[in-house]
């Protein structure tokens, strides 16, 4: 008995040592984009600008001198009777080529946000402007929504990607914007198909 409580102490003072992830402030999210067209809404903080529309990406802003960008898009319906285990894996595949990142990869997490799943990956670029190369951190977000919002009805789900460039130096002060707006995603029902 003596044993299994020396045994518990030291986890308890190990675990005491351990370096923890910091806790993130809640972000103040002051602003709303919404479009009814294609389906999807977010909130940003104040500050952040749009910048031009990419129909491939959806919608961007940015924000600082040294440029922060967050994008949302694209957003896809998969409805019940197109859902198969062989879709599914290889859109994971797709979407999570962790081995392509073998060499940038940086931080990788999954967690629950309400109706749906989210898989953020952290990986380490080069980003080229006006011929210089900058180094970047992208964290990538692949929600996984049960498609009700959209009008999927029963099986269907609804998949959506954001991107997030940051300077390595900025990325932990806008670490929790990133993750409000992120979680500030909502879905309704498209009026057209914005992504094929």
């Amino acid at each position: 008995m003596r044993r299994v409580i020396a045994i518990l102490g030291v986890a308890v003072v190990l675990g005491a040592l351990m370096p923890s992830r910091p806790v993130i402030a809640q972000a103040v999210l002051t602003e709303r984009y919404e479009d009814a067209a294609c389906g999807f809404s977010f909130q940003y903080p104040a500050g952040w600008q749009r910048t031009q529309a990419d129909d491939r990406r959806g919608q961007a802003f940015v924000t600082g001198v040294t440029p922060t960008l967050i994008s949302f898009g694209p957003i896809r319906d998969v409805p019940a009777a197109q859902v198969s285990t062989e879709a599914i894996a290889l859109a994971l595949a797709a979407q999570q080529c962790l081995d392509c990142l073998r060499e940038s990869l940086v931080w990788l997490d999954r967690f629950p946000d309400g109706s749906r799943t989210v898989t953020w990956i952290v990986s380490r670029q080069t980003v080229t402007l006006s011929n210089v190369n900058y180094p970047y951190l992208l964290a990538q977000f692949f929600l996984v929504d049960d498609g009700t919002a959209r009008g999927l009805g029963a099986g269907g789900w609804t998949q959506a990607f954001v991107e997030f460039w940051a300077p390595p130096q900025e990325y932990r002060q806008r670490e929790s914007e990133m993750l409000a707006m992120v979680r500030s995603l909502r879905f309704t029902r498209p009026q057209v198909a914005c992504w094929s």
